[in-house]
């Protein structure tokens, strides 16, 4: 039997999904299940203080396994005068079968240590040919994406 692994909100028993079916009308949560792993990552996007509390994670397995994971959202956005900024750079085209390079920078004033890269609006599957660098300094944090071996597969709209 396949098991299924399901996200709950406990303030309101919502089940947020099963498998990667999202049951929320927001959507700005996804669910992250890159193939071929055993991650199952409940993504929430724009996270707001109305989003704390408790998510269960559940696997339908004889008994049945779960963990709770507590989120604190700790406050609204900064004002857009003081967010950070992030710049995308690297080539427009790349010959299949190269190597496709991407570098974002993030400036303070509150540059994160992790940088995020989404594929087409969907989170990028670090797996395959994929490889990630981030860096911290002083101007900010600098993150570069690698694909080996540039397909098809791979055009399209990267965000940082």
């Amino acid at each position: 039997m396949m098991q299924q692994v399901s996200w709950i909100r406990k303030r309101d028993l919502h089940v947020m999904s099963s498998g990667v079916v999202v049951f929320a009308s927001d959507q700005r949560f996804q669910v992250v299940h890159p193939e071929k792993s055993d991650n199952w990552t409940l993504q929430i996007r724009f996270a707001q203080v109305r989003d704390s509390g408790v998510y269960e994670c559940q696997v339908n397995t004889e008994p049945k396994m779960s963990l709770a994971y507590h989120l604190t959202v700790v406050g609204e956005p900064p004002p857009p005068d003081t967010e950070s900024r992030a710049s995308l750079s690297g080539p427009e085209y790349v010959r299949a079968g190269s190597t496709l390079n991407l570098t974002c920078i993030v400036t303070p004033p509150a540059a994160p240590g992790l940088v995020y890269w989404y594929h087409n609006g969907a989170m990028l599957d670090y797996e395959g040919p994929v490889a990630i660098l981030t860096q911290e300094g002083p101007e900010g944090t600098r993150s570069s994406l690698t694909i080996g071996r540039a397909a098809p597969a791979h055009s399209g709209n990267y965000t940082c």
